[in-house]
């Protein structure tokens, strides 16, 4: 983490800066938070079977995801994560949703 205030960095922020080096993560995996909701894993046996990806981004899109990190006070790998997270257990809910009323018909 560097010396830069809070108020610097969402200063960053609003001028479309990149958070590169302004937040470093040297932490280890995680389990995710007891209790969330939409958590699909809920021990830290699940931490040890993790694949890792390569996902392609573009700058515009790192900043954002730098920019939003930086907002909630999380790292690049978590704001990624809890975005997937997010999507998956909406669209696991529509299809859940969708197949109910299939089913009515």
């Amino acid at each position: 983490m560097t010396d830069k205030s809070n108020e610097e960095i969402l200063a960053m922020e609003a001028r479309g800066e990149s958070m590169e080096g302004v937040i470093k993560g040297n932490g280890r995996m995680m389990p995710p938070r007891a209790g969330a909701p939409g958590r699909r894993h809920t021990s830290a046996d699940d931490v040890r079977h993790i694949a890792r990806v390569n996902v392609d981004f573009t700058p515009q899109m790192l900043e954002a995801l730098d920019a939003v990190a930086a907002r909630i006070g999380i790292n690049r790998q978590a704001t990624i994560k809890e975005a997937i997270d997010a999507f998956v257990t909406q669209k696991i809910a529509a299809f859940e949703m969708q197949a109910r009323f299939t089913k009515q018909d």
